[in-house]
C-alpha cells in the first residue's frame, strides 16, 4: 500500500508492536480457525499504512536532483545507488514466472497442498486440518508435488541458463 520499502517495513514493525500490545481487544475466540486473527492484523497493517500516506501527504516533498542550498550538492547525493543488476531482477522476475506457470499445472490436490504450505506457509497440521486429511498425506502431496515442480521446471531452468550464457559469451565479445 506504501509503495514504499521503508515506508512498509516501518508499517510492519507499527503493526507486530499494536497486534502484541493490544491482543487482548481481539475479539475472536482462540477456537476460531485462523482466519479471523488474520483480518483483524491485517486490519491493523492497514490502517498503519494510512497513517503512513497521510503524513507522507500532509508532508513538505523535497526534491533529491535539486541543489540544496551551497553547492551543487543535492540530497540524493549521499543516497546509495540500487546495487541491484537489472539482469539479475529479469532474471528472479522470470524465475517466478516459470514456478507460478509449474505449480498451475499440477493436479488440484497437489496445487492446494503446496500453495497452503509453500506459498502461504501454513504449517504442516494446519493444511491438514483446512484440507480434511491427514498430516501425512499433506507431506506425501507436498513431495509429490516438489518432484512434479522439479520435473518440470528442470529442464526448463537448463535451458534458459544455457541461454544467458550463450548471450553473456555474445555480448563480451566471445
Amino acid at each position: 500500500m506504501t509503495r514504499n520499502p521503508a515506508d512498509a517495513e516501518d508499517v510492519r514493525q507499527d503493526t507486530f508492536l499494536k497486534t502484541m500490545t493490544r491482543l487482548e481487544q481481539f475479539t475472536g475466540s482462540p477456537c476460531e480457525n485462523r482466519d479471523d486473527l488474520h483480518a483483524w492484523v491485517s486490519r491493523i497493517a492497514a490502517n498503519a499504512s494510512i497513517d503512513v500516506l497521510r503524513k507522507r501527504r500532509d508532508g513538505k516533498v523535497f526534491s533529491l536532483e535539486e541543489p540544496s542550498g551551497a553547492g551543487d550538492d543535492t540530497l540524493g547525493s549521499n543516497v546509495a545507488a540500487c546495487e541491484d543488476n537489472p539482469e539479475e531482477r529479469f532474471a528472479r522476475r522470470e524465475m517466478r514466472k516459470l514456478m507460478a506457470d509449474a505449480i498451475a499445472q499440477l493436479a488440484p490436490e497437489l496445487r492446494q497442498v503446496c500453495l497452503l504450505r509453500d506459498v502461504l506457509q501454513y504449517s504442516t497440521q494446519e493444511v491438514a486440518e483446512r484440507m480434511g486429511i491427514s498430516a501425512m498425506a499433506v507431506r506425501l502431496r507436498l513431495f509429490r508435488a516438489h518432484r512434479r515442480l522439479r520435473e518440470k521446471t528442470g529442464l526448463r531452468i537448463a535451458a534458459v541458463q544455457a541461454a544467458a550464457s550463450r548471450r553473456r559469451c555474445y555480448s563480451d565479445g566471445s
